[in-house]
């Protein structure tokens, strides 16, 4: 329920230039990952047969009937590598001419949902930590990265668009493919 709240508000602001692109990208780019996380389940379930159908669905459940919880990653991925994907996740509605508020909701938006409607259906308990810092911290260096990228646009050289490739790797693969 929240995230589809979080996600309404955000499409609500909109983009601040009519640029509705966002819905497009995000199918581009989640419809990968959909497919790779579709191959882990179904490995899981048929080569391994550690789980059932039923135990998928008794997981998801359990995602939204208990507390999230403080995991145990290491330090560097709750608090480098989540927000990473966080500042992708808000660089892709940034660079669609959604403002900073909006942007910072689709990135919260996209990591409940992965929380509870992706990591929920292997069992992993919905974390603390993914859900304040992924967003959080995603938007203030996706936010970061927004702006050296904006001072980088003009820059028509090789190195100029080697940096612009790293500081956004995600949206470069993106519009290379649009052209």
């Amino acid at each position: 329920m929240i995230p589809h709240l979080i996600l309404a508000l955000g499409i609500a602001v909109g983009p601040q230039s009519g640029d509705t692109s966002l819905l497009e990208a995000t199918v581009y780019t989640g419809l990968p990952t959909l497919a790779l996380i579709t191959g882990i389940f179904i490995y899981e379930i048929e080569a391994n047969q550690r789980t059932s159908y039923g135990e998928l669905t008794n997981n998801f459940v359990r995602g939204f009937t208990r507390r999230p919880a403080w995991d145990k990653n290491p330090w560097y991925v709750n608090y480098v590598g989540h927000p990473m994907v966080g500042a992708e996740a808000y660089l892709l509605a940034r660079n669609r001419d959604h403002g900073m508020f909006s942007s910072f909701l689709y990135s919260t938006a996209e990591s409940f949902l992965w929380e509870f409607g992706i990591e929920s259906w292997i069992g992993a308990r919905p974390s603390y930590q993914d859900l304040i810092f992924t967003s959080t911290l995603g938007f203030l260096l996706g936010e970061l990265r927004f702006r050296i990228r904006a001072l980088l646009s003009d820059s028509e050289t090789t190195l100029g668009e080697v940096a612009f490739t790293l500081l956004d790797p995600i949206d470069s693969i993106y519009t290379f493919f649009e052209k």
